[in-house]
């Protein structure tokens, strides 16, 4: 439990409660969420999940909630689960455009 600790130490320490899109300081979703600037509008959201962390990709965007949240998997089941998702709302989108 020593590595969670650490990781959990270094996320309070390298992130902010908050975040800036298009020029506008937002808070989070939640607020055990921490947020890392990655690069100019896009973010990494800290979710705490127990002792551990759930992981996000945001993206500023220019409508409302004027932001993007992707949730990141971590293990093999997760991906898969994600790569269902993913082709599932393709599909869908495909037939809403008929």
């Amino acid at each position: 439990m020593f590595i969670n600790s650490v990781i959990n130490r270094a996320i309070e320490m390298d992130t902010s409660i908050s975040f800036n899109c298009n020029g506008y300081k937002m808070l989070g979703m939640k607020e055990d969420a921490r947020y890392m600037l990655v690069s100019e509008n896009n973010y990494r959201a800290f979710v705490r999940d127990g002792d551990s962390y759930r992981t996000y990709r945001l993206t500023c965007t220019n409508s409302y909630p004027y932001y993007q949240l992707r949730y990141i998997p971590g293990n093999k089941q997760e991906i898969r689960l994600q790569m269902t998702e993913d082709t599932l709302i393709e599909d869908m989108n495909k037939v809403m455009k008929r």
